[in-house]
């Protein structure tokens, strides 16, 4: 099978890279000074710092292996350190851009040539959208038994269970692409940006799923680990709260309201911690969790570099 390849040329794709690297540095630098301001840990800190800090391998490793789950449809042989590297590799483009676009960079890191074109940027939409329900579950999950909004839980719940059953809206997604009856070189590259559905069975969205609940559990896990690292002398954050609240902090943060979603983590974990802990504490905690599963993966994948394909290459 012969696939387009990468279409921009070495040089190109080198300074697209440096230019990305330096956005990134800067703005994650920017963020440490501004954060490290209010750092302090209470002695009783020590061992909540050290489950915080410990989770966040196992969380990057998790990540890596759903979106080994998803582009498998794409790419077979896909292993999972190719997966991993495409996905630190992608998190500065991530940051950088508005609403997370560059996330489909992940796609320049891997030598598949399937994967290098739409049909590879629908695999990472794909992921995200699962991303989105595993969330629409945790928060479901919060707000019925952690923060008492039975209301909003059930809302959270109809939503989740509209977007569950993706194969059906992959399949709706075929049909309504081909009635759209627009310019045919546009419609041919909607429908490739479908994943192709006989690569989606229903056993590897349910495992992609799954992997994103256990991704988005370490991850609570790691919030409250920090709150209660940073909380003063005889306050302690329950988890549930812990979910619930962050939960729907990671929610508004994907709409990207601020340059690289730093502002509204921190600012929203203040906001709703407020009658727990100090704003400073709940807003350092949450860039803490920022910096560990964000900011240094993406410092490492600054070294990845993108994965030039001819356009008679073939998988």
């Amino acid at each position: 099978m012969t696939a387009p390849g990468n279409m921009l040329h070495p040089r190109v794709l080198t300074v697209i890279r440096l230019g990305v690297s330096a956005l990134f540095v800067a703005v994650v630098a920017v963020a440490v000074v501004r954060s490290g301001r209010e750092l302090s840990f209470q002695v009783h800190g020590v061992w909540w710092l050290a489950l915080g800090i410990l989770p966040a391998a196992a969380l990057v490793a998790g990540k890596g292996i759903k979106w080994q789950v998803v582009v498998r449809g794409l790419a077979p042989r896909v292993t999972f350190r190719e997966a991993v590297r495409s996905y630190v590799a992608a998190i500065p483009y991530s940051l950088v851009t508005p609403g997370r676009v560059g996330e489909v960079a992940r796609t320049m890191f891997l030598p598949y040539p399937n994967v290098h074109g739409m049909a590879g940027v629908g695999a990472v939409v794909l992921d995200k959208v699962t991303d989105l329900i595993c969330l629409l579950w945790w928060i479901a999950l919060g707000l019925w038994f952690f923060v008492d909004l039975p209301g909003l839980a059930l809302a959270a719940c109809a939503a989740a269970l509209c977007l569950t059953p993706l194969r059906l809206w992959l399949g709706a997604g075929h049909r309504v692409i081909r009635r759209l009856g627009v310019w045919p070189a546009f419609q041919q590259k909607l429908e490739a940006a479908i994943v192709d559905l006989r690569a989606l069975s229903r056993g590897r969205i349910v495992t992609a799923v799954g992997l994103g609940v256990v991704c988005f559990g370490i991850e609570w896990v790691q919030y409250w680990a920090f709150f209660n690292a940073l909380a003063p002398t005889g306050v302690h954050v329950p988890f549930g709260e812990a979910v619930g609240i962050m939960a729907i902090v990671t929610l508004a943060n994907v709409a990207q309201i601020s340059f690289a979603g730093i502002g509204v983590r921190e600012g929203l974990a203040a906001l709703m911690l407020a009658s727990t802990l100090p704003p400073a504490s709940a807003a350092t905690a949450a860039f803490a969790v920022f910096a560990l599963d964000q900011a240094l993966p993406g410092v490492v994948g600054l070294f990845a570099k993108p994965i030039v394909l001819k356009a008679e290459d073939s998988e």
